[in-house]
């Protein structure tokens, strides 16, 4: 008998990926990584969705990968575009460094195409530990 359901092994993973994909995108910049072509200016972001995507599996754990990237994807937008409003509890958020990692400053078209990068890699990644947990089974 497996300790743990195939839900709880889905939450898990995620929990995991969370943690390694906020990890790989803090150390995207830092010096050593930063002069990467293509990973030291948009690693950060890509990994950043690649979290965020995670985080939805956590939480829809049971749904399907498609439902999962639409949520990312969506939340994702709110993120960015939100970036364009200037209103005062968003600018005194930003003060604080947590709060920039998590939701931004400065509105980008390129870090639209670097979220989609990474919530395509999430979802390939995601489809591929499905079928081999479904495997185990």
């Amino acid at each position: 008998m497996r300790p743990f359901s195939t839900i709880g092994r889905v939450r898990i993973t995620a929990l995991l990926a969370v943690f390694l994909a906020a990890a790989i995108g803090l150390a995207s910049r830092s010096n050593l990584l930063h002069d990467i072509p293509l990973f030291g200016p948009y690693g950060g972001d890509i990994c950043w969705a690649i979290a965020v995507y995670a985080l939805a599996r956590f939480i829809f754990a049971r749904s399907k990968i498609r439902y999962v990237a639409s949520v990312t994807m969506g939340l994702s937008l709110v993120v960015e575009f939100s970036q364009l409003l200037d209103l005062n509890p968003l600018k005194s958020l930003r003060r604080n460094t947590l709060a920039v990692l998590l939701i931004g400053e400065g509105f980008l078209w390129s870090d639209l195409v670097a979220y989609a990068v990474g919530i395509a890699l999430a979802t390939m990644l995601d489809g591929v530990l499905r079928k081999s947990v479904a495997t185990a089974d």
